[in-house]
């Protein structure tokens, strides 16, 4: 064996063992990390419990787990009967904590579990394509467009209002739905979660005001984003994108240009 090769296997057995020792020293010190914390039981969902489950209906339900202090969730229920007289306000799914923040008293689930402070829910009619009938779902949000007609000749739209939450998403499929739909534009109803200054741009655009028109769109389910603010109107929407050798003949259009 060369005086070189022995000192390259010399180096490559030295970093193992200092691999090894640190793997070694890290798993000591998060072993005395873990005996000196405290450890708790907490009471844990053994399968999904869905909102206005009542706590007297949890048996069979939940289990409880002995945990680290440090992974114990914000609120968790450590003690089931301080629950007593509540309902679930919220979906816990499998292998969660319960946590008194998905619980509401008697009376304040459903919709009503989902407001607090200056959260409104509103009810809105609509036609099918309007409100998304039988593509949008309750738990979804929404973007509301809006469009205002300033006068005879100007048209602006926006969008209103972003990332608003259905509380209830209407109901496209019944017999009454289809018999609504045969005699009224206003066939569909849908419940929206809003703030109490929302609600009252949206009333401004939905109480039957023929001068304003308003739509949803769904947002995507997750990772949404929002492209910057701005207003559309017809002559922006004429030239939006429109290379420069075309500009001057979109602005003939107000004028009556070929």
């Amino acid at each position: 064996m060369t005086y070189r090769l022995r000192n390259i296997l010399l180096a490559v057995v030295l970093a193992v063992l200092a691999a090894f020792l640190t793997a070694l020293y890290v798993a000591n010190y998060q072993s005395r990390l873990e005996k000196g914390q405290e450890k708790v039981k907490v009471f844990v969902a053994k399968t999904d419990i869905p909102p206005g489950t009542p706590t007297a209906s949890l048996e069979g339900k939940i289990s409880q787990k002995e945990i680290l202090q440090k992974n114990v969730v914000p609120q968790a229920v450590l003690d089931l009967k301080l629950m007593d007289g509540k309902t679930t306000s919220q979906w816990i799914y499998g292998g969660e904590q319960l946590s008194a923040r998905r619980f509401n008293t008697t009376g304040r689930s459903g919709i009503h579990g989902e407001l607090k402070g200056n959260q409104r829910a509103m009810a809105i009619n609509g036609h099918a394509n309007q409100l998304l009938a039988g593509i949008v779902k309750t738990g979804d949000h929404v973007d509301i467009l809006a469009n205002f007609k300033i006068s005879s000749e100007i048209n602006v739209s926006r969008v209103l209002l972003r990332d608003i939450p259905v509380l209830k998403a209407p109901q496209s499929g019944s017999i009454d739905s289809k018999i609504a739909a045969s005699s009224s534009d206003g066939a569909y109803t849908i419940v929206l979660k809003l703030t109490d200054s929302q609600a009252h741009k949206l009333f401004l655009v939905s109480a039957g005001n023929e001068d304003h028109e308003w739509w949803l769109d769904l947002r995507a389910p997750a990772d949404a984003t929002d492209s910057p603010e701005g207003l559309t109107t017809i002559p922006s929407a004429v030239r939006d994108g429109l290379p420069a050798n075309q500009l001057g003949r979109a602005s003939q259009l107000g004028n009556g240009g070929n």
